[in-house]
């Protein structure tokens, strides 16, 4: 799987001498399948589990 982040920082918010940084991020960016885990029940089913699907997101932060 691919994560990735970018970060812009250091954005002057006027007289106020804060600082903005903006960050976008990705998890599983490629929105890859992978099997997790499998296991075979006692009624002869295969059972499994999946890794998350692609995410996205947005981060600000303020420093003053």
């Amino acid at each position: 799987m691919f994560n990735a982040r970018l970060s812009l920082a250091d954005i002057a918010l006027g007289a106020s001498g804060g600082k903005l940084t903006v960050s976008f991020w990705s998890r599983n960016l490629f929105n890859e399948a992978h099997l997790l885990s499998r296991s075979l029940a006692s009624t002869k089913a295969i059972t499994g589990s999946y890794n998350e699907p692609r995410t996205l997101g947005v981060q600000g932060t303020v420093k003053f």
